[in-house]
C-alpha cells in the first residue's frame, strides 16, 4: 500500500505578518511579538534579528538592544482567527486541510495527484495561494502530518518525495525537536538516546515497558504506519475574524485600514460561493466601556469592495467613541446567492443599483429609519395611491402603477394612442368608494406615456409613466 504524502506549513511570524499586512508595521522597523504572561519573545522580524533581538528574549532585554522597537501583543485566539483565514484561501487548492492552532497547517496531497498531475503542480497551486496573503512560513513534506511536522521543524523548507531521503533527515533529528513531552525526552536522553533514528529503531515492546502509549501512537505515526484521526477544516456558513488591534485606537475613522483587510478577506469568501452578503457586523471592544455592535447594510446582495468600503467609512465618520478600542470582530450575515438575480447576461442593471447603492450610502450616514421609500398600498384601484415605509429592501412601484398619479383625476383633453388595455377595476364596496372603471396605457401628442381611464362613458387622465 502507497504512503500518503501530507504537507506541513509552520507560519512562524503570523501576528507580525498580519501587522504589515494592514499597516501596523513599517518595512524597516524592527517589531516583536510579544507574550505577557509569560514575558517572552514569541515572534520577530528580519530587522529585529539584525540587531540582535531573538525568539525567547524577555521584553527588557529586546527594548535594550533597539530603543524605537515596535511590541505587538500576542494572542493565540487571534493568530487562531488568522490561520483559519488562511485555510480558508488553501480549501480553493486542497479538500483535506487539518488544523494545528496556532501557527500550522497540514494538507494531504496525494489525493491531488489525480487533479493537478504531478507533485510540483499541487505545490505550484498552494505556494501562489499564500504569496498573495503575504506571509513567511516553513514547509516541509513527509508520509505523515507528524512526519512532516518534525522535519518542519527544522526551520528549513524541503519539498522531499524520495522516502530514503526523508529518513535519512528524520533520523538526525535531535529528540527535543519531536513532538513528545518534555518527561519523555529527558528519560530517553538518560537513557542514551539523543537522535530519532536511534528512537526508531527500538523495538515497540521494549518501549511499551517503560512508556505510555501516547508515545507508541506518535512513534508509529512518525513511521507513517499508522493514521491518527484528525479533524479537517470545513468553511464556516458566515466570514468572521478577530482583529487585536496593535495599539488602542480613539479615532473611530482609524479602523478603516483594519477593516479593509478584513473586507478583502471577506470579497474570497463570498466569491468562492458565488454569493454576496447584505449586511455586516462589527462588535468594538473596549479595555473598560461595555462592547459596542454596529450594523452596516447594503441594499443589494452584490459585492463590491469600493462600495462596503465607502459605507463603513461613512458609519465610523459619525461613530462616537466611549473609550479606545482593543479589538474588534468583523462579521457577515448569511452569504445569499445571486446567481438569479444576474440571470440575463445582458439585461442592464446599472440604474438599479445606482439606487440601490444611494439607499445604502444614506442609510449608513443618516440610519436606517430616516430612509423611506414609496410602495403601493395593497389596493387593486389607483386612485388609492402610495404611502412611504421606511425600508430601503421594498420593490419598485407595481408595473402598471403611474410613476406620477394625480391626486383629483382630469378630463382627458386630447385623443392618445392606446398601447395597452382596458383593464377592468371594479372594487370598492367594502369601504363606501365604489369604483368601476377601464383603464388603459396610452401615449399622448407629446409621446409621454400616461395612463387614462373610462368611466360612465367620459374619458379622464389618471397620472403619467416615468
Amino acid at each position: 500500500m502507497a504512503r500518503q504524502r501530507w504537507l506541513c506549513l509552520h507560519f512562524f511570524r503570523l501576528t507580525l505578518d498580519n501587522a504589515k499586512a494592514n499597516g501596523s508595521v513599517p518595512d524597516q522597523q524592527p517589531a516583536v511579538a510579544y507574550h505577557q504572561a509569560s514575558n517572552n519573545v514569541l515572534q520577530v522580524n528580519s530587522c529585529a534579528r539584525k540587531v540582535g533581538i531573538e525568539v525567547g528574549m524577555g521584553l527588557a532585554h529586546a527594548a535594550a538592544l533597539c530603543e524605537n522597537l515596535t511590541v505587538i501583543d500576542y494572542a493565540e485566539e487571534i493568530e487562531h482567527s488568522q490561520l483559519r483565514l488562511l485555510a480558508a484561501s488553501l480549501y480553493q487548492c486542497a479538500a483535506e486541510i487539518s488544523l494545528q492552532p496556532p501557527c500550522r497547517l497540514f494538507i494531504r496531497i496525494d489525493n491531488l495527484v489525480r487533479y493537478y498531475g504531478d507533485y510540483q503542480q499541487i505545490w505550484l497551486a498552494i505556494k501562489n495561494t499564500l504569496h498573495h496573503r503575504e506571509v513567511n512560513f516553513v514547509f516541509a513534506c513527509g508520509w505523515s502530518p507528524e512526519n512532516a511536522e518534525a522535519l518542519a521543524k527544522r526551520g528549513q523548507s524541503s519539498f522531499l518525495l524520495c522516502d530514503k531521503k526523508i529518513e535519512n533527515i528524520l533520523a538526525a533529528l535531535p529528540v527535543q525537536a519531536l513532538s513528545i513531552a518534555d518527561k519523555h525526552a529527558n528519560a530517553l536522553q538518560r537513557a542514551g538516546i539523543r537522535h530519532a533514528g536511534e528512537l526508531l529503531k527500538l523495538p515497540p515492546t521494549e518501549l511499551g515497558k517503560r512508556f505510555d502509549s501516547e508515545l507508541l501512537k506518535y512513534l508509529f505515526a512518525l513511521r507513517g504506519e499508522s493514521q491518527p484521526q484528525r479533524l479537517f477544516y470545513h468553511p464556516p456558513a458566515n466570514f468572521s475574524h478577530s482583529v487585536l488591534l496593535t495599539y488602542e485606537v480613539e479615532d473611530a475613522t482609524r479602523l478603516q485600514r483594519y477593516l479593509d483587510q478584513c473586507l478583502r478577506d471577506m470579497e474570497l469568501f463570498l466569491r468562492l460561493r458565488n454569493a454576496g452578503s447584505q449586511a455586516i457586523n462589527i462588535t468594538l471592544y473596549f479595555r473598560e466601556a461595555p462592547e459596542m455592535p454596529i450594523s452596516v447594510r447594503k441594499s443589494d446582495v452584490r459585492f463590491s469592495f469600493s462600495e462596503w468600503q465607502q459605507l463603513i467609512k461613512l458609519k465610523l465618520e459619525t461613530l462616537e467613541l466611549p473609550a479606545p478600542v482593543t479589538h474588534f470582530e468583523f462579521s457577515s450575515e448569511k452569504p445569499r446567492s445571486y446567481a438569479a438575480d444576474t440571470a440575463d447576461f445582458f439585461n442592464s442593471r446599472k440604474h438599479l443599483f445606482a439606487r440601490q447603492l444611494l439607499f445604502g450610502r444614506l442609510a449608513a450616514r443618516l440610519g436606517e429609519d430616516a430612509i423611506s421609500v414609496p410602495h403601493t398600498l395593497q389596493d387593486h384601484r389607483f386612485t388609492s395611491g402610495v404611502e412611504s415605509e421606511s425600508d430601503n429592501t421594498q420593490d419598485n412601484l407595481e408595473e402598471f402603477t403611474p410613476t406620477y398619479l394625480l391626486k383629483h383625476p382630469q378630463p382627458l383633453t386630447d385623443s392618445p394612442k392606446i398601447e395597452f388595455g382596458p383593464v377592468r377595476i371594479e372594487s370598492g364596496w367594502w369601504d363606501g368608494n365604489k369604483e368601476k372603471r377601464d383603464y388603459f396605457i396610452g401615449r399622448n401628442q407629446h409621446g409621454q406615456r400616461i395612463q387614462i381611464f373610462r368611466e360612465n362613458g367620459n374619458w379622464f387622465l389618471n397620472g403619467w409613466y416615468a
